[in-house]
């Protein structure tokens, strides 16, 4: 299910206004499995869960945050 899904939120990045990054795989044991250390109830991410989380998007969203643009630094 979570391939197919996946498959379609894909297919919407423009690269523009949509974006798509699959950091699932970063989650799952060496078996392919989703452990209850990373997510005990299935749903929240444990601290572990996300430390993974923002060391998997922090190059990719200071990329379209701009970082150092003057559209991301705060007006007076």
């Amino acid at each position: 299910m979570n391939a197919k899904t996946n498959a379609i939120f894909s297919k919407l990045a423009d690269g523009d206004h949509v974006h798509y990054l699959d950091i699932g795989p970063k989650f799952m044991s060496n078996n392919g499995e989703l452990t209850r250390g990373m997510m005990p109830d299935l749903l929240h991410l444990t601290e572990q869960g996300y430390t993974i989380w923002d060391e998997s998007i922090e190059s990719s969203l200071s990329k379209l945050l701009g970082e150092g643009s003057s559209h991301c630094r705060p007006t007076k």
